[in-house]
């Protein structure tokens, strides 16, 4: 557990059973509370799915695959959390606010400070 001085707290690895998850238990890799509450969950994905934009069909991009997404939709669903997000190895975060509809503007500190209400994929990277 790593602690912050706002007394919000980043966990790894911590399983949720019954009451939390109110149907299998689950684990993703990170936990954000803030307040001592659980609000986000993160689970890092190895597995890229490739593409090539058509207007440069020389430069493959990295996105999270649908598998990432529905898995995200599991964790906020049967964790009741404010947001599930896969992270993983790319360059466009996707976004689905169930508000605001699919973004591409939101980062990974906006998420974890409060903005955002929903599920998708983060991209990061090696000095991002």
């Amino acid at each position: 557990v790593a602690r912050f001085g706002n007394g919000d707290a980043l966990v790894y690895n911590r399983g949720y059973g019954r009451p939390r998850s109110y149907s299998l238990p689950l684990r993703p890799d990170f936990s954000w509370e803030r307040g001592g509450r659980l609000d986000v969950v993160l689970d890092a994905k190895f597995r890229l799915k490739w593409s090539v934009a058509e207007e440069e069909p020389e430069s493959p991009a990295a996105t999270a695959t649908r598998d990432d997404l529905y898995k995200m939709h599991t964790y906020r669903d049967a964790l009741r959390v404010r947001a599930a997000v896969a992270v993983y190895r790319g360059d466009r975060n996707r976004f689905f606010d169930v508000t605001h509809g699919p973004r591409e503007d939101l980062d990974l500190k906006a998420l974890l400070t409060g903005a955002g209400s929903g599920v998708g994929a983060l991209a990061r990277r090696p000095g991002m």
